[in-house]
């Protein structure tokens, strides 16, 4: 969080993002993860990390009870079902 906070603009913010995003998801801080991959994606769309950002974005879709907008950033076909998780 430091370096977005203190170099927002350097070359480093976006990965700086996508960790926080990665620890925030690991920790089961779904909203904050959510939050943090987006402004990656946003930041960053054509990075090399990115696939592995929608990834994690799309399983934290899944843990917020929000399957049809998992499915959709997985590319899934609009017939495929996902169960929320318990």
């Amino acid at each position: 969080q430091k370096v977005l906070d203190q170099y927002p603009t350097a070359p480093q913010a976006a990965l700086a993002q996508l960790r926080l995003g990665e620890a925030a998801y690991a920790s089961g801080s779904h909203e904050q993860a959510l939050a943090a991959l987006e402004g990656f994606l946003a930041r960053a769309p054509e990075a090399a990390l990115a696939q592995r950002a929608q990834v994690t974005k799309g399983e934290t879709l899944y843990y917020l009870n929000r399957a049809a907008e998992a499915l959709a950033g997985f590319g899934a076909p609009g017939g495929a079902r996902l169960e929320a998780p318990p």
